[in-house]
């Protein structure tokens, strides 16, 4: 733990390092110029995520001297999260500050535009009846078919994500998108009761992985996650067996995963196939037998026709018969007695 503890601090020293420059950068911005709002914006975001990181690795510090009853892995998710946000003040950092500015522009471009043609549909609706559901015109006018609709619309399964999350990611989003849901997965497989673990805000800097991977967003929701108002939580409803078919998915997508935030080298065929296989060789526990105990309660509820209702050959399976009660009484029987 002490060993542990004196890099967390090192690490910690390196990040206050690196907030006080990012604070120098942003003060010596000079407002007016395009490439200077663009820096501002950008040493901001980047100055707000580093606030969170140091906060993170002084949390963990604490939770290292405090508590040495701490598990390794319990750190090394912490770390692999606290890194993920490393590399997107990274990202940010590198992106070059004309990009920025045509992007601020394009988006400005874009609101004012969609206001302005709002503002004009609503004034024209405004003398109008209140018009029937557009869903179908809209798919229409957008040149979109029906079937190509309904296959949107459809939620896909656990193996077509893992096929799409192959086939349509380039090699380093697959890596860095993998390695984030990986890590939520695995940390829910882990401990499932833990709400932490339970939900994803999607407003978080880190997730913007998962929403740069194409098939990303769809696999979470294929094991269970719903999205509600910015928040991903796992609330898998109903009875206990559905809950651990959801827990199976999420063990299952985890393994596969495994696979694939380690895709160097590897040709996108083999991938589908090692991951394939991680899915494939999962085993499901077996279903409980509740069709025999309804049958053993119904049996018991009525006595008149317990006997008649007694599979042949049964007794090979269950224990004897107690001696008061005949495995197959007989009319002879009766008069003897």
């Amino acid at each position: 733990n002490s060993v542990l503890q004196e890099k967390l601090i090192l690490k910690l020293a390196n990040t206050s390092t690196i907030t006080d420059e990012s604070m120098s950068l942003l003060k010596q911005n000079k407002s007016g110029t395009k490439s200077s709002t663009g820096m501002s914006v950008r040493n901001s975001k980047t100055l707000s995520q580093l606030k969170e990181v140091k906060e993170g690795l002084a949390s963990l510090c604490n939770s290292v001297a405090n508590d040495p009853a701490n598990t390794k892995e319990d750190w090394q998710n912490e770390i692999s999260n606290l890194l993920s946000k490393f590399d997107d003040c990274i990202q940010a950092l590198e992106e070059p500050i004309e990009s920025l500015d045509s992007e601020d522009a394009a988006d400005t471009k874009s609101i004012s535009t969609s206001e302005t043609t709002q503002t004009e549909h609503q004034g024209k609706q405004d003398s109008l009846l209140p018009p029937a559901p557009a869903t179908p015109a809209a798919g229409n006018e957008s040149g979109i078919s029906s079937s190509d609709m309904t296959a949107t619309l459809m939620p896909l399964s656990l193996k077509d994500c893992i096929v799409k999350l192959i086939e349509k990611n380039k090699t380093s989003s697959l890596k860095s998108g993998s390695q984030l849901l990986y890590l939520y997965l695995a940390n829910l497989s882990g401990k499932p009761d833990n709400r932490r673990y339970r939900k994803i805000f999607t407003s978080n800097e880190s997730f913007r992985k998962v929403e740069n991977l194409v098939g990303g967003r769809e696999l979470l929701c294929a094991v269970g996650f719903v999205e509600d108002e910015g928040v991903l939580e796992w609330v898998p409803t109903g009875c206990t067996d559905e809950e651990i078919s959801a827990l199976i998915l999420v063990k299952e997508a985890a393994a596969a995963l495994g696979v694939l935030k380690k895709p160097d080298n590897t040709s996108p065929s083999e991938l589908v196939r090692l991951a394939l296989f991680k899915l494939s060789s999962s085993s499901f526990p077996p279903s409980p037998p509740s069709g025999k105990s309804e049958n053993d309660n119904d049996d018991k509820q009525d006595p008149n026709e317990e006997i008649p209702q007694t599979p042949v050959g049964s007794s090979l399976l269950s224990p004897p018969m107690p001696k008061k009660m005949p495995f197959f009484p007989t009319p002879s029987d009766n008069l003897k007695s």
